[in-house]
């Protein structure tokens, strides 16, 4: 198999993989919000915002552009 095969390959592999977190993610939440009222679901979503905070951008899309063998297409974005 040639290198362009064998990345595409992996690229669906990949694809694949993420498309099942993902929905496993959704799930998850969907669960949790029919468990929780409105107030829990305000302490949590404060709680994850405090501990795990989204300010790392820059950060995150440099580490991703050096492991990643395919372009990385969410950098335009």
């Amino acid at each position: 198999m040639q290198k362009r095969e064998l990345l595409a390959t992996n690229f669906e592999k990949s694809l694949e993989l993420r498309t099942n977190l993902a929905i496993m993610k959704l799930d998850c939440r969907d669960k949790v919000l029919e468990i929780l009222n409105k107030q829990q679901w305000n302490d949590l979503i404060a709680l994850y915002q405090e501990k795990l905070p989204f300010d790392n951008r820059e950060g995150v899309k440099a580490l991703i552009a050096h492991v990643n063998p395919l372009p990385n297409y969410m950098q335009l974005i």
